[in-house]
């Protein structure tokens, strides 16, 4: 579901850790706040805690992995974000802007 903020759109950016946070939680959940704040108008970022009900509904894309889900895991308009890409901080800026670009008709 993309969150609709005025006449605004926002790409969703999603994360499930666990609780108490793993310092590779930690370190997923940096790097997707990175970004969220570099495009606050254009990307909300919702963090899930494995065990614990979400607070706002996720994507349809997060929600159809069901039981597949990783923790930690980080999910770029309802798509699981591959562990390399996390781990590389470019790629994934890249992988973002590749989206935003896309248009909020393609976002979840």
């Amino acid at each position: 579901m993309t969150e609709i903020t005025g006449n605004t759109r926002r790409l969703r950016l999603e994360a499930l850790l666990a609780c108490p946070p793993t310092t590779r939680c930690r370190q997923l959940l940096e790097r997707l706040q990175a970004l969220a704040a570099d495009w606050p108008d254009q990307v909300r970022l919702d963090v899930y805690y494995a065990g614990e009900p979400p607070h706002t509904t996720p994507t349809e894309g997060y929600q159809a992995l069901d039981k597949r889900k990783s923790v930690p895991s980080g999910y770029l308009n309802g798509s699981m974000i591959d562990d390399e890409l996390w781990e590389d901080p470019a790629a994934l800026r890249r992988e973002l802007v590749a989206e935003l670009n896309r248009g909020p008709d393609t976002w979840e």
